[in-house]
């Protein structure tokens, strides 16, 4: 756990996410329990927070084959989008509404990376 953790923290720093953004995003609620995922060697993560941190690197290696740089990464998550299924919010407030948000977020990805894969 601490592995896909760990990746999670350097993904969301390369997308600039601040603390709080990062917490929400893993779907921690309390900082005592962020302090632990934080610092602890081993934490024990949930079922859930385990799912996110998982479909946070997913995305990252999806997105990586769509765009070309880190900074065009963390610019992406800040963007409002007009096609669905972001529906003029950013990838990031769709990521914020839990797992639905992060379903829809990664296949947008998939999708935007076939036809990439397809113009070649």
């Amino acid at each position: 756990m601490r592995k896909d953790l760990d990746a999670f923290f350097e993904i969301t720093e390369r997308w600039r996410l601040n603390s709080t953004e990062r917490r929400a995003l893993l779907g921690v609620a309390s900082k005592e329990r962020w302090s632990r995922c934080l610092h602890d060697a081993a934490p024990q993560l949930s079922q859930q927070e385990l799912l996110r941190a998982r479909a946070v690197i997913q995305i990252d290696e999806t997105l990586s084959v769509c765009l070309g740089s880190e900074r065009e990464v963390a610019l992406w998550f800040r963007t409002r989008k007009v096609v669905a299924p972001f529906s003029g919010r950013t990838p990031l407030a769709l990521l914020f509404r839990g797992m639905t948000g992060f379903n829809a977020v990664g296949e947008h990805l998939v999708a935007w990376r076939n036809e990439i894969r397809m113009a070649k």
